[in-house]
């Protein structure tokens, strides 16, 4: 019986807690996301389901119950069970497709250009500006772009190259690189317009 008892006890000291404090997105298409919500940004939200970490934007999200505290406590693991090999592959080529977006770059281009755009306008439509130039609304329309391009796996090796010291050196020399090549190309099509009327 103590035996028994000990075992018991065990169990819950180590299952008790994960069931417990799981918090949960609910999401405004009836899903609900389960796991450990690791980084609350501006626009979206980050949890983590079964150590991948999965990104949703406020704009989907109906409303976020932290450790099991909320109107309707959610059971640990039923989201997952009841998903389909389908949906499971779109949601981690959306996860792949918004870091590969952070990685190369591309949120923080769309925002320094969405901010000059901001500035550059008259102030009093500056406000209405802010409200509808976010560069997670274009990223939200680019993800079934990449997601259709794109296997997941391929996903996958594009966050690796653009998150690797080569990526990142890549990401930092393009502008660089583009405006050497616009030079270049300039300077040949120059040559060759001047060779032609010798």
């Amino acid at each position: 019986m103590v035996k028994e008892n000990i075992i018991l006890a065990l169990f819950l000291i180590v299952v008790l807690p994960a069931a417990v404090c799981a918090d949960a997105i609910f999401l405004k298409n009836g899903k609900v996301i389960e796991g450990k919500i690791i980084s609350e940004k501006k626009y979206s939200v980050k949890i983590e389901v079964n150590d991948f970490p999965y990104t949703y934007y406020l704009d989907e999200i109906e409303r976020i119950e932290k450790d099991g505290v909320g109107p309707a406590p959610v059971k640990a693991g039923t989201p997952m069970r009841n998903r389909t090999a389908s949906a499971i592959v779109a949601d981690l080529g959306r996860d792949l497709t918004i870091r590969l977006l952070e990685a190369n770059g591309t949120r923080a281009r769309l925002t320094g250009i969405f901010n000059q755009a901001i500035a550059t306008a008259p102030a009093r439509i500056q406000p209405q500006l802010r409200k509808i130039m976010v560069a997670d609304y274009i990223i939200e329309r680019m993800i079934p772009i990449y997601t259709r391009e794109f296997n997941p796996k391929e996903l996958k090796d594009l966050v690796t190259f653009y998150t690797s010291s080569a990526g990142k050196k890549y990401n930092e020399k393009s502008p660089e690189l583009i405006k050497l090549m616009m030079e270049e190309t300039v300077k040949y099509f120059n040559e060759k317009v001047k060779a032609l009327s010798q």
